[in-house]
């Protein structure tokens, strides 16, 4: 395993940076979903940036999950985490 794939943070978690540069590609992906392109190349461009919004869900749920976790704690966490992004 590449030991610059994995950094702990400043709050004692880890940090994925290839999933770090996923998140960079998708919210990119997702800016070029709302600019308008012109022409075939603009119908290229918007077709593979609809993939940006459900890639970028993908990488942040697999954060998360923690292994390790009752389902009763996981499930509370999640309704934080709903309730904080909603409000």
């Amino acid at each position: 395993m590449n030991s610059k794939a994995i950094t702990v943070s400043k709050t004692g978690g880890y940090r994925y940076s290839s999933f770090d540069s996923f998140k960079v590609i998708a919210a990119l992906m997702v800016v070029f979903l709302h600019f308008p392109f012109n022409g075939t190349i603009g119908g290229i461009i918007g077709a593979l940036s609809r993939i940006g919004v459900p890639f970028f869900f993908m990488v942040s749920g697999f954060f998360s999950y923690k292994e390790g976790c009752t389902t009763e704690i996981q499930r509370e966490k999640s309704k934080k985490k709903v309730f904080r992004y909603l409000f």
